[in-house]
Formats: C-alpha cells, structure tokens, sequence
C-alpha cells in the first residue's frame, strides 16, 4: 500500500513540474533539459545543453498530419548537407504505440532516421503550439531564433541563422486571449446600454493569430445576439465562406472568376512569398454581433454584400462555360484493393473535394455516375493531369478535358 502511495505521489508531482514549465519566446534561452523517449534514434536520450554550438530546429508533427509527413524527406536531407552544424529532431505528442503502427508501413516515414521524440510532454510546454507542422528554430547559443511554419525551413533560411542574421519572421500560431468569445471585445463594454448592441468591424490581420478553426458562430442568450468572427481570412475565403450554403462553392475552390488588375491579393502564390508574410498583408479579421432573429444564411448573404460594398467589388452567380477537367468511366469499375503507396480517397466524391480545392486546377466534374462506394489511390499528386489519369485507370475511370456549363461566382473589380 505504501508502494501505491509513493508512486502516485511521485506521478503527481512530475505532472506538477511538467505543468509548470515556462513558455519559451523568441529570445529565451533554452533552459538544460533533458529528452528521453526517442523512437529510433539509437543515444536514447538528448540533453539541450550538448546541443550549444549546433543550430536545432524543434519539428512537432503528428501521423494525422499529411504536410509533416511528406517534409521529412526535406528535412532528412537538409540534416545530411548541413551535418554537424544542424540538429534536426521531430517531435510528437503522440505514444509510441501510434507512431510504431505508423511508422513502419508509411512509404515516406520508414526512410526517415532523424531521431524522433514520442510521447512528448516537455517541448510541447515550452512551445506551446495550435497545430502541425510548427517548426522551433534555436540557434548555436540555444536563443530561441524562431516560431515559423514548415515554408520557412530551408537553406537559405538555415545558413542566415548559422551567420546570426537577423531575421524577421511572423510568429506563427499565438495563442489568442479572447474574452467570452470576443476578437476585439466592444460587446462587454456595452452591457451597460441595458439592451442587445450591434456591430460590425473588419481589421487587417492579426500577425500569427490562429485557432483551430478559422471562423465561428456564437449565439450569447444573455446578450441577446448571435456573434460571428472570422480570423485572417483572405478576400476569396470570405466570398467562400459568403456561399457556403450552396455545397459547389462550399467544396471547391476554383468556381470563383475573378475579372481583377492585381489577383495576388485574392490568391496565394507559394513560389513568390511565404504563406505568413501574404496573409499579413492580404487577409483581414471580421467579427460581428446581429439579431438573434438573422438565421445564418441571411447573414451569410450579408457578409456577401458588405464584402462587395468594402472591397469595391461586384459579385454574381453565373452559367458560365469553363474549361473543366472531367472524370468519366473508361470500362466496368473496379476496387483494385489495397495500394502499398500513395493517398486513399475513400469515393469518387471524396476524390473531387481534394481535386476541387486546389486553385491551380479547373473545375472537376464527376460524369461517372458511379453509384457503389470505391476507394482510389493517387500516386501522383492532385494537380498532375497525366499521372491522374494513370492513376485512374487501374480502377476504370478517365479524366478528359472539355468545356461545360457550369455555376460560377464571377467578381469584378468597380473602376
């Protein structure tokens, strides 16, 4: 019984010190700390103290996390060409068993021997982070250099903290200290008015902002309204968010026209600039209380036409022929069973959500009238028309290119 007694004593007491470890910023120091719990790298444990002297990047990711898995090649080979002057060390907070069932049969992670810490308790507080990939830069003095997304990890960037330049990098992902839900918390300060307030603000971005969604609806009975808030939304997202009820905009990304001078404010552009710097300059917050009364699809329409009014624009759901690309069936369909490599879409509509959602792509349609569920694998990725095409084969289908009818929204610019 006293065994019992000093174990959940001790366990206590760990968690207490594990709850009060500091968040770390950018130009902390890294206090000695000890990391135990490495998957497959063979020293087992790392102290942060025999790091002094390397550059370290901190890379938390998770098996659910598609982005992180297809990085580790880039990462493993930036370890290799920088050697003994970088420390690259994935980090999850995931257990061992998850990773383990992963790990060995993922196509990508089974090459990967960076050392790789699991079940992870200690940086996830010192970095405390919303999502993955979330990349902790420390330099060779263990100064905390910088809190960025995956974009920003590669040569030039590394070389620039080895010679101690400095940097200027969004933080990516600061927790927000919201109040009852408020972005710009203007309702509290109008409790005293004694009755239900109103109002609108759209702001430019707030810098590393993030949640885990990116808008939500809040109805507060005390105050008697419905509030909204939408965070770092680009112009387009917004428009998109306007049409969500109608599940063709809802679900692509490439049934929006843009009649505009300069379209880089409407879309990203990954090959010119990095995600965090463009929705710094281009994306805005919205927050919004209105009557109880406005069901969410008369707001929706009303963020719609303030969008237009605001931004000096002129949108209208048209018929319109566009250049798609279109999936039909090529002979009997067929489930060629399970795929050793590559992405598994569960359907063909499925399917079409990830194909649709990509900007660089035209409009996908299905004419396959398939109506049993099968799951396809793709190879290739979601914007390469000919691997797509010989991935879809194997399973019966075929993309074609062909002009179709179809509903836009078209958004022109007012001169």
């Amino acid at each position: 019984m006293k065994k019992v007694i000093l174990i959940s004593l001790f366990l206590c007491l760990a968690r207490m010190g594990y709850g009060q470890l500091a968040n770390l910023h950018i130009g902390d120091t890294v206090p000695p700390t000890k990391l135990t719990g490495f998957y497959n790298d063979s020293a087992k444990e790392l102290n942060t103290d025999s790091l002094r002297g390397k550059m370290v990047i901190f890379s938390f990711w998770s098996t659910y996390c598609s982005s992180c898995i297809s990085a580790m090649p880039k990462l493993q080979s930036l370890q290799q060409q920088f050697k003994d002057s970088l420390v690259v060390v994935l980090v999850t907070q995931q257990p061992r068993s998850i990773v383990d069932a992963f790990w060995k049969y993922n196509h990508i992670t089974k090459k990967i021997t960076l050392p790789n810490l699991v079940g992870d308790i200690v940086l996830a507080k010192h970095f405390a982070h919303l999502g993955v990939p979330y990349e902790v830069w420390i330099d060779v003095n263990g100064v905390v250099k910088g809190l960025t997304t995956a974009q920003y990890v590669n040569e030039k960037n590394i070389r620039a903290v080895l010679r101690n330049e400095k940097v200027d990098w969004p933080v990516s992902q600061i927790k927000p200290k919201l109040k009852d839900g408020y972005l710009f918390n203007i309702a509290p300060r109008q409790q005293s008015l004694g009755s239900a307030s109103y109002y609108t603000v759209l702001s430019p971005s707030i810098t590393g902002l993030k949640l885990n969604h990116g808008f939500s609806f809040l109805t507060d009975t005390i105050k008697g309204v419905n509030h909204f808030r939408a965070i770092n939304f680009a112009i387009l997202d917004f428009y998109r968010f306007a049409m969500a009820e109608e599940p063709i905009f809802n679900s692509s990304r490439n049934r929006f026209v843009l009649n505009v001078g300069d379209s880089s404010r409407y879309f990203y552009q990954k090959d010119k600039v990095y995600r965090e710097q463009w929705i710094r300059q281009n994306a805005f917050c919205y927050e919004s209380t209105y009557p109880i009364a406005l069901n969410k699809t008369e707001f929706r329409t009303s963020i719609r036409a303030e969008l237009d009014r605001v931004f000096k624009l002129k949108s209208a759901v048209v018929e319109k022929e566009m250049f798609c690309w279109v999936i039909t069936k090529s002979g009997h369909a067929r489930d060629i069973g399970k795929a050793k490599n590559g992405t598994v879409y569960k359907s063909i509509g499925e399917l079409l959500l990830a194909l649709n959602y990509r900007i660089e792509n035209p409009p996908v349609l299905d004419e396959t009238n398939q109506k049993n569920s099968i799951s396809i694998v793709l190879k290739g990725n979601t914007t390469d028309f000919n691997q797509l095409n010989k991935d879809l084969a194997g399973y019966g289908f075929q993309l074609e290119k062909a002009w179709r009818n179809i509903k836009v929204l078209t958004i022109d610019e007012i001169k």
